[in-house]
């Protein structure tokens, strides 16, 4: 029950409404039925349940909400940045990014877990899907619809151009889709490519943007960074584990997850960010969910 209790979680605090108590209820010992054959308990989709909230509330944000110490920062898709108490869920600040930055919203809206970055629209950006990513001073955005990728220099409280990309091409660029690159010794992790069928993974340097490798056929790849290495969810369902280093793309295994009768477990699309937590792999393609414990025994 810990998973559905960690989901249960993240939609509380998603909508900006969370209990005062530090332990969330317990789903198993909830009154009413479980619902553990196709269409429920009487076989007709009815269910038995009463006092469900209707209307719904408002959404959440399409982003993923920061948790930071007694706060949670949530961003809306429509461009609304705030900062609500973990304890209770009362605001205490927030700042319409549309209105104050000048942010456009395009045809995606905001879809970025929340990073405080004075930036407008005049680098011409068509959809920023992936997160900024930042270390110290430095914030890196990109994207795969246009310019590719540029990295801000923020230490004078205005954005100042480090540099950016001058091919935008998957194999000359880092244009993240919408899996937020990777940063480890100096380096950037990613996918590059707008189209399954000429997506790269890529390593690039930070600082002068040089693509360092690129490796094809994983389509618009995901991936996290685990004990050095890199664990990669290709967009068809493959999983490759690689060390995480600039001189060439170090494969050390591949595998796809099946069944006991050799079915496979990950069908595409596989676009959602792996997670990991206590050592475990969550990864999710087309209807299904699927852990992998990462351990060595």
């Amino acid at each position: 029950m810990r998973s559905i209790r960690v989901l249960l979680a993240v939609a509380v605090i998603a909508s900006g409404v969370v209990p005062a108590a530090a332990e969330l209820p317990d789903l198993s010992t909830r009154a009413g039925e479980d619902w553990g054959a196709f269409l429920g308990p009487t076989g007709n989709g009815r269910s038995a349940g009463t006092g469900i909230a209707t209307p719904w509330p408002a959404a959440g944000p399409r982003a993923a909400p920061v948790i930071h110490g007694d706060r949670v920062l949530t961003f809306g898709p429509e461009g609304r940045l705030e900062c609500r108490s973990l304890a209770d869920g009362s605001s205490l600040w927030s700042v319409d990014t549309t209105a104050e930055y000048h942010v456009v919203q395009n045809f995606f809206g905001v879809g970025a877990a929340p990073l405080v970055v004075r930036v407008g629209s005049d680098e011409l950006f068509s959809a920023i899907a992936a997160s900024p990513v930042a270390v110290g001073d430095d914030v890196l955005l990109a994207e795969c619809y246009g310019p590719g990728s540029v990295l801000l220099d923020l230490a004078d409280g205005d954005p100042r151009v480090v540099r950016r990309d001058r091919n935008p091409r998957p194999r000359s660029a880092l244009m993240a889709h919408w899996a937020t690159p990777i940063v480890h010794d100096g380096h950037v992790y990613g996918s590059s490519g707008r189209h399954a069928g000429d997506a790269l993974a890529v390593c690039v340097a930070w600082k002068t943007g040089a693509v360092q490798w690129s490796e094809p056929g994983l389509g618009r790849a995901s991936m996290v960074l685990v004990d050095g290495h890199l664990v990669i969810l290709g967009e068809f369902g493959e999983l490759v584990l690689a060390q995480a280093v600039p001189d060439r793309f170090q494969e050390v295994s591949r595998a796809r997850l099946v069944a006991a009768d050799s079915t496979p477990l990950l069908a595409p699309p596989c676009w959602a960010a792996p997670v990991v937590a206590r050592g475990l792999l969550f990864v999710r393609g087309a209807g299904r969910l699927v852990c992998v414990d990462l351990m060595a025994q």
